[in-house]
């Protein structure tokens, strides 16, 4: 939706925000970047297997589409994503970006695949204009457990986990000020918010033994 300067109009429950030419432009880069790092995520562990299969004999026909070159590519790919993100990120700092329009903007490239969706579709729709509550929370302790747990650190969590459930029915600016997040700034991907959540869990279990 525009206003009446031709400027597309996001809304978060009672917030609203202008979303200026400069600033579209940046929002389009955290959305294609994001959809890139999802893409290149996907490619890289599907190659790391490949190539783990013929390491270990476990493909037996010897033959993979995916070389150690093309890992080491890969694994460059998602770092220059990563970069790539962050220079969004501080430039949508710079510009003023409230954090939950900054966040709409990258789940929208996590979502939606970026070559039959059109940027546009995410000024039009204003994605938190009609659902203000989604449950973030669980979708980042879904993706950590995913690739991340055991049972040191599903012990020293799991408080935090129960204290942590009213999440869901919290708006998701209200989330991000209240919860995993520095100075209630944004991250610049979930692989950023994981690695976090991560490391504080393997401190927390350390700190556990040492008690």
């Amino acid at each position: 939706m525009k206003n009446e300067n031709g400027n597309y109009m996001l809304y978060c429950g009672d917030k609203s925000y202008e979303v200026t030419p400069e600033v579209q432009e940046t929002l389009k880069g955290a959305m294609y970047w994001e959809h890139c790092l999802k893409l290149d995520n996907i490619e890289l562990k599907n190659a790391e297997l490949a190539v783990r299969a013929i390491e270990d004999g476990t493909n037996t026909s010897g033959f993979t589409r995916y070389t150690k070159e093309d890992v080491n590519e890969l694994r460059n790919a998602v770092k220059q994503d990563d970069l790539s993100i962050k220079d969004m990120m501080n430039e949508m700092e710079k510009q003023g970006v409230p954090n939950w329009a900054g966040n709409a903007a990258l789940e929208f490239g996590r979502k939606n695949d970026l070559r039959v969706v059109y940027f546009s579709d995410f000024f039009e729709k204003s994605p938190y204009a009609d659902a203000t509550k989604f449950n973030a929370y669980e979708e980042y302790k879904k993706e950590w457990i995913a690739d991340h747990i055991d049972d040191v650190t599903m012990t020293a969590t799991e408080a935090t986990y129960e204290n942590c459930e009213e999440a869901k029915e919290m708006t998701f600016d209200q989330y991000v000020q209240e919860y995993g997040f520095e100075d209630g700034s944004v991250y610049a991907s979930y692989s950023e918010f994981l690695h976090n959540e991560y490391e504080e869990a393997q401190k927390t279990s350390e700190d556990m033994e040492h008690d």
